[in-house]
Order: C-alpha cells, then sequence, then structure tokens
C-alpha cells in the first residue's frame, strides 16, 4: 500500500447522498464530504497489518526435546531450508514457563512425551497465558485418534520426527494461514470503520 492514498466514491444513507472522499495511510484514515467538507477520522487503523511478509528474519523458536539428537536433527532440518532462526531448548516445565515469557518465541516446537511434562500441558500453559503463538507437535510415532485430539486442542500441525524435512514448509503455512486471518480482520475492520464514519457525515448533515 502507497503510503498516502485517495479514494472517492458515491454513498447513499438515509436519502443523502454525497462525494465522500477517503484518504489512506499507515495509520489513519481520513474521510471528507466534499460538499461541506466535513471530516472525520479514524486513527490507529492498522492498515500495516494487510501488507505482505509473515517470516521474520531471524525466528525465535522455543523448543520442548530432552533428545540432544533429535534437537541437532531438527536445527539441521531448518539450516538447509535456509531459514534464520534462534533456538531456545527447554525439558521440564520450569524451564518451558521461563522460556515462554522471557524468550518470547514466535513459535513452539514440542515433543509430546518427556519424563515429567507433555506437549498437552505445554499447550494448556500457552493458553493460560493468553498467547496465539503457533505450536507445533513434533514427536515419535502415535496413534491417528491422538493426532486429531492434538489438533482440535489447538495444536497448529504435528510431525513425526521421521519427516523434519516437512518442518520448514509446516512453518511457512502456519505463519501464512495466520497473516491471512489478520488480512480479513483488517479488511472487516476497515468495513466497520468506513461504515461508521460516513454515518457520523450523514447525521451531521442532518444537523
Amino acid at each position: 500500500m502507497k503510503e498516502n492514498s485517495k479514494i472517492r466514491l458515491f454513498e447513499d444513507t438515509s436519502g443523502n447522498s454525497g462525494l465522500l472522499e477517503i484518504e489512506l495511510t499507515n495509520s489513519s484514515i481520513s474521510f471528507k464530504q466534499a460538499e461541506d467538507n466535513t471530516k472525520t477520522s479514524i486513527k490507529e487503523s492498522n492498515i500495516g497489518t494487510l501488507k505482505t511478509g509473515f517470516m521474520k528474519k531471524n525466528l525465535k523458536i522455543l523448543l520442548l526435546e530432552d533428545n540432544p539428537a533429535d534437537v541437532g536433527l531438527l536445527k539441521i532440518a531448518l539450516q538447509k531450508a535456509g531459514m534464520s532462526f534462534s533456538l531456545a531448548v527447554v525439558a521440564t516445565k520450569e524451564d518451558f514457563i521461563e522460556g515462554l515469557l522471557s524468550f518470547k518465541p514466535d513459535i513452539i516446537l514440542s515433543d509430546h512425551s518427556l519424563p515429567a511434562f507433555n506437549s498437552i500441558e505445554a499447550l494448556a500453559i500457552v493458553k493460560s497465558n493468553n498467547l496465539d503463538t503457533p505450536f507445533i507437535l513434533v514427536s515419535g510415532t502415535v496413534s491417528e485418534e491422538f493426532a486429531i485430539d492434538c489438533m482440535k486442542s489447538g495444536v497448529d500441525d504435528y510431525l513425526i520426527k521421521d519427516s523434519l524435512v516437512r518442518l520448514p514448509s509446516s512453518i511457512e503455512a502456519i505463519f501464512s494461514r495466520k497473516e491471512t486471518k489478520r488480512g480479513k480482520e483488517s479488511i472487516e475492520l476497515l468495513h466497520k470503520e468506513l461504515k461508521n464514519a460516513y454515518q457520523d457525515i450523514a447525521e451531521k448533515n442532518k444537523s
């Protein structure tokens, strides 16, 4: 989106017709009815969220895993895909909570079963902190029923450790879906704000 752009359109609300000029910037929307220069502004409209680019240059990954060999294989899979990332590895509930709050990861990768902790508990902690951090279960072979239950509980994807080659594309797909969702929400918000702004102008014209 350009830094500044203008849209001119006709609207008809409650019998009031007129030319409405809309000026868009990255941080605000301004509305002006050409006939009387009545102007309404909406600040901080989050238009910037419509910009493309969902992958950060350096992805912060929190990995819940207690097997050093599996940690190494996961790093190799991401490096082969050319991904730039910072990896924080934890293996206990206490360290997971600390990493979640201090490291502030962009995404969480989790083995399912650790000696005193598991992925379901980890996901519950993420939700209890009202975080929308993507969560991928990376584990050994489990039943199809268990995998489906994990997806229903909020896991974004499930990969078996023998298929780590799929991990980079899985991460990319998850961020793409979330970006699309944010874009739709921004468009819906913009539509609502446009409608409310024109109604405000129409009311001012009546008085």
